[in-house]
């Protein structure tokens, strides 16, 4: 059992108050639901209803999946972090480093000079009003906007996505609910489609204690 596929079987669990819809409709009772995250790496996880109102819990590595771009400050990143490669996950960008190397990638290209800080540091310069390190939180929240829902498309995830992950609570209000939403629903003609799959920030408190004590009921 990793550490996402515990925090999904602890989803089911959680108090109203331990969740804050960003957006999107309700979520649909015995329907799909995905827990994903910048964690150490990006974790993702699917909950699948059983069929007797239980939950069965589906470990997945999207985390190394493609990372994209849409707009020409995205696609400059990526080709910093490809380092002359074909292929760069998204975790390279949503995870507690990626959140860093995005920061240290910006200031390449900028033509910026200055050591290399850690992803405290950089929130913290964020949290200041650093236009760089701002920048490279937008671009990690946008990309993990576009992941949920590219999950919510590819799980029919109509119970609701899930957002958890150590990176998330460090950012606590950065978190622009607005700029994730309209990224979220940028799926063309399917927009309306996700527009109705809610998205979630988990909350809770050792949300992977809670998980795996369903194990040993």
């Amino acid at each position: 059992v990793n550490n996402f596929v515990a925090r999904a079987l602890a989803v089911p669990r959680l108090r109203p108050e331990e969740l804050t819809q960003v957006c999107g409709g309700a979520a649909q009772d015995e329907q799909v639901k995905v827990v994903l995250g910048p964690h150490h790496g990006l974790g993702l996880a699917g909950l699948l209803p059983d069929g007797s109102g239980g939950w069965v819990a589906m470990p997945g590595e999207g985390g190394h999946s493609d990372l994209s771009w849409t707009h020409e400050r995205e696609r400059a990143v990526i080709e910093v972090l490809r380092g002359g490669g074909a292929h760069t996950s998204r975790e390279a960008a949503l995870s507690l480093n990626g959140l860093a190397t995005v920061w240290a990638a910006l200031g390449r290209i900028d033509g910026v000079g200055g050591d290399d800080l850690d992803v405290e540091r950089v929130i913290g310069r964020a949290r200041a009003g650093e236009p760089r390190a701002a920048e490279a939180v937008r671009l990690c929240l946008g990309w993990l906007a576009a992941m949920a829902s590219d999950a919510a498309l590819i799980m029919g995830a109509r119970g609701g996505i899930y957002l958890t992950g150590a990176l998330l609570e460090r950012l606590g209000d950065l978190f622009d609910a607005e700029a994730f939403t309209a990224r979220y629903r940028d799926k063309g003609r399917l927009s309306g489609y996700v527009a109705e799959i809610p998205v979630f920030r988990a909350e809770a408190a050792d949300m992977e204690m809670i998980g795996l004590a369903t194990l040993f009921e």
